[in-house]
C-alpha cells in the first residue's frame, strides 16, 4: 500500500476513492490518476493507480467506518482490550465487548448492502465478520478506522490470543469440560446465526418478489378494466 505521509501524499484522494459506490471505484480511480498527473504529481498518480478495487465485504466495512464510526471505534477498542488482557476475566469482558460490537456492525452492514444494491448474502456477511474479527497491525487498523481498507488483512484471528490469556489462569478438568462445552455452544450459535441470516435474506427476497407480483397483478387488473370499458362502449354503439 502506498505511503500516506509527506508533502505530496494522496490521503485526500484515497479517502475520496474508497467512499464512492463500488461500481464506480475503477472509473473514479482513473479520473483521479489523470487529475494528479495533469497537476504534475506523477509519483502520486502512480501510487494511486496501484490501489485495487476492494471486495464487497471490505467495501462495506469502509462505509461502516464512515457512517458509524462510533461502532467501529468500539470494535477497535475491544480488540485493543483483548491484546492488553492479563486475566481470564479481562479477556472474557473484552470478548463480550467485541461480540456486541461485531453484532451491531453486522446489523448496519445489511442495510448498507441493500441500500447500495448489493445482496446481503451469508457469504458476504461472513466475509465482513471475518475482517472484523481478524487481528492486524496498527496501520491496517487505522485504515479500517478511516474507511480506506483495500483488502482483507492477512493475520491470525484473535482467538489465538485468547488461548494465551486463558492459559494464565489455573484450570481444572471441570473448567476444561466447561470451556469445551462453551466452545461447542459458541460454534453452534455461530452456525445458527449464519443460517438465520440466510433465511432472513431469502424471506426478504421472497417478500420483494411477492410485492412485485402484486404490482404486476394490479397493473393487469387495470388493463383488464380498461379493456372491458372499451368493449362495453363498443357494444353500446352497436346496440344503438
Amino acid at each position: 500500500m502506498p505511503s500516506q505521509s509527506g508533502p505530496d501524499d494522496i490521503a485526500e484522494e484515497t479517502a475520496q476513492l474508497f467512499g464512492v459506490p463500488l461500481d464506480r471505484f475503477t472509473a473514479t480511480r482513473n479520473e483521479l490518476v489523470k487529475e494528479l498527473a495533469a497537476s504534475g504529481r506523477k509519483g502520486d498518480a502512480a501510487a494511486l493507480k496501484t490501489l485495487k478495487k476492494p471486495s464487497v465485504a471490505v467495501w462495506t466495512i469502509n462505509q461502516l467506518a464512515r457512517s458509524h464510526d462510533d461502532l467501529m471505534n468500539d470494535l477497535l477498542g475491544a480488540r485493543a482490550d483483548l491484546r492488553s488482557a492479563r486475566s481470564g476475566t479481562d479477556t472474557r469482558a473484552a470478548v463480550d465487548r467485541r461480540k456486541r460490537a461485531v453484532s451491531a456492525l453486522l446489523t448496519v452492514a445489511r442495510d448498507v448492502l441493500e441500500e447500495s444494491g448489493h445482496a446481503a448474502t451469508s457469504q458476504t456477511l461472513d466475509g465482513i465478520s471475518r475482517v472484523l474479527l481478524t487481528a492486524s497491525d496498527d496501520e491496517t487498523e487505522e485504515r479500517m478506522r478511516a474507511g480506506i481498507l483495500e483488502r482483507e488483512p492477512e493475520a491470525a484471528d484473535f482467538d489465538g490470543d485468547l488461548e494465551g490469556a486463558f492459559a494464565e489462569t489455573a484450570s481444572s478438568p471441570a473448567d476444561d469440560r466447561a470451556r469445551a462445552e462453551a466452545e461447542r455452544l459458541a460454534g453452534a450459535a455461530g452456525e445458527a446465526e449464519r443460517a438465520a441470516r440466510e433465511l432472513r435474506w431469502q424471506a426478504d427476497r421472497a417478500r420483494d418478489e411477492a410485492e412485485r407480483a402484486a404490482r404486476l397483478a394490479d397493473s393487469a387488473e387495470e388493463k383488464a378494466e380498461r379493456a372491458r370499458a372499451k368493449a362495453d362502449d363498443a357494444l353500446g354503439r352497436v346496440s344503438s
